[in-house]
């Protein structure tokens, strides 16, 4: 019987579908299917099982190679890895191979004893928060669809990242196979598709920076979906970096020239907190307007006080430079708010 106050594991929203024939609700707001199960006995099962893994070799190097292959512009020597779900420890070990890292992996099954012994560090502890200990990229392949609460956990990853850290989930994209309607595999209590998890990772704070589909696991999950994810910035984080691309880019008090979006999308916002000495545009109706402290005005050669000018028009900047060129204006001195907005 469907439990009315259960609310959707990813979005966290209360309206959605209940299956008697499956036991699994689907949120009506994401699409995301899942069912409850005991939290307790959950834990349990995967505590007394071991040979996670086990698949014929070419599937098994299959999977392994692909990720890597995925993984390999991600890392750098010395960096810190979290694998969350590690198995024996196959894909780290792989890895460490490679590339000279300080790798952690969490396991709940007795594989952790194989993996304890080809990793730096295995933890059989679920959902773990390690303190103070930032991680440079955590890795979770086919994990949270195990989880009974994939919230908690991807809230507790996001403790654990370092600001400029990465994280890459990959769970089946809802029965992980292109011709199964539904995935009956019991131990699989969520079936995710791309807006469920990204939603999810969103909720936690996570920037989603690329998704795919199709990703192979094994024959039986041949479609999976994996994310790249990176902290969100917070608004003041978002102002900060801004701010500090502005004034690397100007180096100084400096003019603005284009009073329209772009102007008020990026620049406005700062104004009180950026070295501005005049606000410039060409158009009569704005000349004279009032921004703040400031009062539009229109420029000429005449009136031109040799400062740097930020054209904040991107639609437009090429006419503003023609105009700007006409009247004698130096091309060193013209800089464009397009350039400042694509550094990264």
């Amino acid at each position: 019987m469907a439990d009315a106050s259960v609310l959707c594991s990813c979005c966290g929203s209360k309206p959605q579908k209940y299956s008697d024939d499956n036991h699994f609700y689907t949120c009506s707001h994401c699409g995301h299917q899942w069912m409850l199960v005991n939290s307790e006995k959950n834990l349990q099962h995967y505590s007394e099982l071991s040979g996670r893994n086990v698949m014929p070799a070419a599937y098994l190097n299959q999977k392994h190679d692909e990720r890597i292959t995925f993984l390999l512009p991600l890392l750098r020597e010395g960096m810190r890895i979290l694998e969350v779900g590690c198995a024996e420890g196959e894909l780290g070990k792989r890895i460490k191979e490679r590339i000279s890292v300080d790798y952690t992996g969490i396991e709940l099954s007795d594989d952790a004893i194989v993996a304890s012994s080809v990793l730096d560090k295995v933890i059989r502890e679920p959902n773990v928060f390690l303190g103070e200990q930032q991680f440079d990229l955590i890795i979770s392949f086919h994990v949270l669809e195990h989880i009974v609460d994939p919230w908690n956990n991807v809230e507790n990853w996001s403790r654990m990242l370092a600001g400029d850290g990465y994280i890459v989930v990959e769970v089946p994209n809802q029965s992980g196979h292109p011709f199964i309607v539904f995935d009956t595999n019991p131990e699989h209590i969520h079936q995710f598709n791309v807006a469920s998890l990204s939603t999810l990772l969103q909720r936690a704070d996570f920037n989603v920076k690329s998704i795919v589909t199709e990703c192979f696991e094994s024959p039986s999950y041949s479609d999976s979906i994996r994310v790249v994810a990176v902290k969100a910035l917070s608004e003041e984080e978002k102002k900060i970096g801004m701010l500090n691309k502005i004034l690397t880019a100007m180096e100084g008090s400096f003019d603005v020239y284009g009073i329209g979006g772009d102007f008020y999308n990026y620049i406005y916002p700062l104004l009180t907190e950026l070295p501005v000495g005049f606000l410039y545009d060409s158009q009569q109706e704005l000349q004279r307007k009032v921004v703040g402290e400031y009062h539009v005005k229109y420029l000429d050669s005449k009136s031109y006080d040799g400062q740097p000018i930020l054209i904040a028009s991107i639609r437009f900047q090429d006419q503003i430079k023609s105009v700007l060129l006409s009247m004698g204006i130096p091309e060193n001195k013209i800089f464009y708010l397009s350039d400042i907005l694509k550094v990264k």
